[in-house]
């Protein structure tokens, strides 16, 4: 007796494009429902993913093909999200501070695939820092600190006619934000073009996850979910929140902006060094009253023995 059964069909696959595309939706999804600054597990993103998520699409369909796996690998490989070893899953570029391999092994492997990538994509320019960044988060991170450990007065430096500017600058790139205890500070951060060419703004990004510090504006840029171009003259905000900070701890990250020049497409960026802590009659009291002065230098005595003629003693 012959059984003839039902032939299965083959399982549709979307295309690397229509994945990246559901999961640009989704994002924006998460950032409509306030949940892009919150960090969730994989299970939590998978489980809104496929529900609240589904149902907000016409007819409760997303486009075939577009498993929860697949669309996170890809939104990870253009550097949307970034996945931590805990199993964490952080929304947007720069928020979040990659672990790096544990053994010589990893950092060697690491190291030789990001000279590899830099090798395949060129440089955008002959200066130190105007190259393009590869996508992969670990490579991204070990290229943006040896930039700031071994260029960091080119990175500083406002190029190009762009200038990245704040109200709190100080010297060297440093901003510098006085806070008072248990109270929140807002300030903006300025890029402004005074170029006669159009200069498009990629990213805005922190080296590694802050808590205290947080960026928006109304492109998204800071998240890393768009852009924003810049026409001559023009000037874009980006919003910088301070949280309340408890004790007397100082908090430091380097903000990273990325740009891109339309007229021969080279990219550079521009660094900013973010510094807060509090400022008040305590700490203005312990500063101190005069310049430092070192102690006197004490020379060294040379040690000997020294031979004297003495008197016999009584037998």
């Amino acid at each position: 007796m012959a059984y003839f059964g039902r032939k299965s069909r083959p399982k549709q696959r979307a295309s690397p494009l229509e994945l990246l595309a559901e999961g640009t939706e989704f994002l924006q999804f998460l950032e409509q429902q306030n949940l892009a600054t919150q960090d969730m597990t994989k299970q939590q993103l998978k489980s809104t993913y496929e529900g609240d998520y589904t149902r907000s699409k016409p007819l409760w369909r997303r486009r075939k093909g577009t498993a929860f796996s697949q669309v996170l690998y890809v939104l990870r490989n253009h550097n949307k999200v970034q996945v931590g070893r805990s199993g964490n899953v952080v929304i947007g570029t720069g928020e979040f501070l990659v672990a790096r391999g544990t053994t010589a092994v990893d950092q060697h492997l690491g190291m030789r695939d990001l000279q590899s990538q830099l090798e395949a994509q060129g440089d955008a320019d002959d200066g130190a820092t105007e190259t393009a960044l590869p996508y992969d988060p670990a490579l991204r991170e070990q290229k943006l600190l040896s930039w700031i450990k071994n260029h960091r007065d080119a990175l500083v430096r406002n190029k190009f006619s762009v200038e990245v500017s704040c109200e709190q600058d100080a010297q060297n790139g440093h901003i510098d934000i006085p806070l008072q205890r248990r109270a929140p500070f807002n300030t903006r951060l300025t890029v402004r073009n005074t170029s006669r060419y159009s200069v498009q703004l990629l990213g805005c990004e922190m080296v590694w996850r802050k808590p205290q510090f947080q960026l928006t504006d109304e492109d998204h840029v800071a998240s890393g979910l768009g852009e924003h171009l810049l026409g001559p003259g023009e000037e874009y905000d980006i919003n910088l929140r301070v949280r309340p900070i408890r004790g007397y701890t100082r908090h430091f990250v380097p903000v990273i902006f990325h740009f891109c020049r339309r007229l021969d497409n080279k990219n550079f960026h521009i660094a900013r060094f973010l510094s807060a802590g509090i400022d008040d009659d305590l700490i203005r009291s312990l500063a101190p009253t005069e310049p430092y002065r070192p102690p006197p230098r004490v020379y060294r005595v040379e040690r000997g023995t020294q031979e004297l003629e003495g008197v016999k003693p009584d037998p």
